[in-house]
């Protein structure tokens, strides 16, 4: 990215490009950013999409800066409550 970007933004544009937009579907955006050196978002933040995923209805992307202080989950379903159980069980994480 060029000096001066807005990483959240340009992220949070990276995650939505990939996904479909549904007429119909709920979409979520969920933005992390790291609060202590050392401290892992990336990968805890992707096995949580890839455990929400199963079927068509379902889509998730990420994007994230390459040292990891900054992740943007983006989630699409037919069925809201599968987005809401993203929400919940990141909630517990973060928690």
């Amino acid at each position: 990215m060029a000096p001066g970007v807005d990483v959240r933004a340009a992220l949070k544009r990276a995650a939505l490009a990939a996904v479909p937009k549904v007429e119909g579907w709920t979409l979520r955006v969920f933005t992390l950013e790291r609060t202590k050196e050392g401290e892992r978002v990336t990968a805890p933040l992707d096995r949580l999409a890839r455990a929400a995923m199963g079927g068509p209805d379902f889509v998730a992307a990420l994007a994230a800066t390459l040292d990891g202080s900054t992740v943007v989950l983006a989630v699409a379903a037919r069925d809201p409550k599968r987005v809401e159980r993203v929400s919940a069980r990141l909630g517990r994480a973060g928690g």
